[in-house]
């Protein structure tokens, strides 16, 4: 962060892409922290990753899930969920290094057009309910680098919206719309 400081615009940061929620956490860390650096744009998180890990870039915003099979080429410097991740529970939020908590994390959410028949959602509902609860599932999320948390639709637009409530306001700050 001193050198980011110090030296404005001369570090290269790469992220997933326009809109995603990683490149957004970044933008709201660098702006938060006084830091000018160049975003460099990727389709995605597996690409983000891999200019890391190839050195192309400086350091990335992007899921901590794309840590999985690369402990040889990256170092998670932090998280910017309020809590460590369960998978990782070496890597220390931000919040705990002394920088200000995002209180940001990146979920995944099964969506469905707004006029689905209700039957159908309903049943999508309980076949997501009861893979969630397999032993196969957490075997395989594990195995990804992923924590898998099941939330009924009800707890799952909560968090949604809360998330929206955080982001909303910096979002207005940094784009001013």
């Amino acid at each position: 962060m001193d050198f980011a400081k110090a030296n404005p615009g001369q570090l290269r940061w790469a992220n997933p892409g326009q809109g995603s929620l990683h490149t957004l956490s970044g933008m709201i860390f660098l702006d938060g922290n006084g830091i000018e650096a160049q975003g460099i744009p990727f389709s995605g998180g597996s690409k983000t990753r891999n200019a890391v890990a190839g050195g192309q870039v400086d350091f990335g915003f992007m899921g901590i899930s794309l840590l999985a099979g690369f402990g040889g080429e990256l170092r998670a410097l932090g998280v910017t969920d309020d809590v460590r991740d369960p998978i990782y529970p070496d890597v220390p939020t931000f919040g705990e290094q002394g920088l200000p908590q995002m209180g940001i994390s990146a979920p995944l959410v099964l969506w469905g057009p707004k006029d689905l028949p209700e039957d159908i959602s309903n049943a999508l509902v309980d076949a997501i309910a009861q893979a969630a609860q397999s032993k196969g599932y957490n075997s395989l999320i594990v195995k990804a680098g992923l924590t898998g948390v099941y939330s009924t639709p009800e707890e799952t637009m909560a968090m949604v919206r809360a998330l929206d409530e955080t982001v909303t306001p910096i979002i207005m700050e940094l784009f001013g719309k």
